[in-house]
Parts: C-alpha cells; sequence; structure tokens
C-alpha cells in the first residue's frame, strides 16, 4: 500500500508541470495561423486554404486530448538573469518592418 502512494505521489509531481491537451490561448493561435499565413501573403508553395479544414480538425482534438503539454508556469528567472536578456528595441522592430523593399 504504502508503494502504491508513492508511486501515486511521483505520477502528480510529474504532471505539475504539464497541461493536460493543449492550452486554450494556443490553441487559438494555431488556429489563426493560417490566416496568418495568408495576410502575411507569404509566397508558399501551397494552397494554404486546401489544409485549413484538417488543420482546424487537428487542433480541436488536441484541445480536448490528454496529451501533456509542457506548462512554463513555474520557470522562474531571477532579476540578475533578466538583465542579460535583450529585447529588441521598438525603433528595430519598426525599422524591420517597414523597410523598403526594393
Amino acid at each position: 500500500l504504502l508503494l502504491l502512494v508513492k508511486l501515486s505521489n511521483n505520477q502528480q509531481i510529474w504532471k505539475d508541470n504539464y497541461f493536460e491537451g493543449v492550452p486554450s490561448p494556443a490553441g487559438g493561435i494555431l488556429i489563426l495561423m493560417p490566416l496568418i499565413f495568408e495576410l502575411a501573403d507569404l509566397k508558399l508553395n501551397f494552397n494554404i486554404k486546401n489544409i485549413t479544414p484538417y488543420l482546424t480538425v487537428l487542433v480541436a482534438v488536441l484541445l480536448v486530448s490528454k496529451i501533456p503539454t509542457l506548462s512554463l508556469k513555474k520557470i522562474s528567472i531571477s532579476p540578475k538573469k533578466l538583465k542579460v536578456i535583450s529585447f529588441p528595441r521598438i525603433e528595430d522592430v519598426i525599422k524591420i518592418l517597414f523597410k523598403e523593399q526594393g
């Protein structure tokens, strides 16, 4: 009986770092990916509209599945390490997005 309780606790600790299925915000982004690709006017070798229904069904299945999805909610970054991470300046992002195409 003690071994069963111990195994049960180990399984619970393992599950603390994972979601059950794909989280809703991530699923929303996945559902919108075909629209984002179409609006971005990328020159793809295939028509994205052909795979959109299949992608929608796949994402719907992933949202309700029991597949473990990594949860990053328990990761913490100390302020000392945060200073090392450099984020792009807003001006640099605007320059990249709106650079002249020639």
